[in-house]
């Protein structure tokens, strides 16, 4: 009954809530504009490093896109995924939930949602069917 209020009050017109659609992003201070403002040589957003153990790209950068434009992104690459099931331990998707990774082919920063980790299922329990 609480959280049906509660959705009610948010959200009067839908009914329902999104999950964040800022991909965690902020905007950034004139300190972070100036330094994080344009790309690296090799074009990727100034404030991203490749990961030495994985390869991909990790830090802090603004977003290239013109949607999110002055937002701060934090960006994640393969090896900070931590998000574990209970019941086997496994990785419950690919990527981090509720994180970002930055896309070298397409230049774009892309967050993957917390409900992209609803689509796992235990190794054993998916032998069983």
């Amino acid at each position: 009954m609480a959280l049906r209020r509660y959705i009610q009050a948010v959200t009067p017109r839908t009914g329902y809530l999104f999950g964040d659609l800022t991909k965690g992003g902020r905007p950034a201070t004139l300190e972070e504009t100036v330094l994080l403002a344009g790309r690296q040589p090799n074009g990727v957003p100034r404030g991203l490093v490749r990961c030495a153990r994985c390869g991909e790209w990790r830090g802090r950068c603004l977003d290239p896109g013109p949607e999110f434009a002055g937002q701060v992104m934090d960006v994640h690459c393969r090896c900070a995924n931590d998000n574990r099931c209970a019941a086997c331990g496994d990785l419950l998707h690919e990527r981090k939930l509720n994180a970002n990774t930055y896309n070298e082919a397409d230049g774009h920063v892309w967050h993957t949602p917390g409900f992209a980790g609803l689509g796992h299922v235990c190794a054993e329990a998916a032998s069983q069917c």
